[in-house]
């Protein structure tokens, strides 16, 4: 509903001549590369060992197991699913870099419009802030008494990951926050529909 909001926090990291902020930041390009591969392959790795052990038919106690399913689920539909297939492949929004507002030669478009203005990975939503999100799945592995700090850990890791994205001019706001958005609302339906108990 108030798409000058992207403008304007993109305008706040703009420095002019096509460059934001962190463009050519280390710090940037590792939570670009480094810390988002090694979340995506950590996820992986634990899918592809869990599977195995499941194939070996192994005893995992249910409760972990179940656990387990919730999580992997979740990042499955949320993450691969609707952020990297539904959204970044066919909506075709262009990123801020990209826009006549900040030095590219696309149109700016609002959060859920649409558009042909970007041909393939495009802006809306953000795949990093969708797998930084998914950090804070793994407190259903703690006990009760520590999940609340880990989840201030996560959120802030989310909001660190995101602000990173944005100060490149690869996001948008709307971008990082939907993505985040879709995690929690699938991780609270698959969570109902395996009535996990935590």
């Amino acid at each position: 509903h108030f798409p000058e909001i992207d403008l304007w926090a993109a305008n706040v990291l703009y420095l002019g001549k096509g460059q934001f902020l962190l463009s050519n930041s280390e710090l940037s390009r590792f939570f670009h590369k480094p810390v988002d591969m090694t979340l995506k392959y950590g996820f992986i790795g634990a899918l592809v060992i869990y599977l195995g052990l499941l194939a070996a038919q192994v005893r995992i106690p249910e409760t972990i197991k179940s656990r387990l399913n919730f999580v992997f689920i979740t990042v499955f539909t949320s993450v691969l699913m609707i952020i990297n297939v539904l959204f970044k492949e066919f909506w075709g929004r262009a990123r801020p870099s990209q826009i006549t507002e900040f030095g590219g030669k696309a149109d700016f478009t609002a959060a859920w419009q649409v558009t042909n203005q970007c041909q393939s990975n495009c802006a809306f939503t953000s795949g990093h802030a969708g797998i930084a999100a998914c950090l804070a799945l793994l407190a259903v592995f703690l006990p009760a008494k520590y999940r609340m700090p880990y989840l201030i850990f996560a959120v802030i890791f989310y909001a660190v990951a995101s602000f990173m994205r944005m100060a490149r001019g690869a996001h948008f706001l709307s971008d990082v926050t939907i993505s985040g958005f879709v995690v929690l609302v699938v991780a609270m339906l698959v969570k109902d529909i395996l009535r996990l108990r935590l």
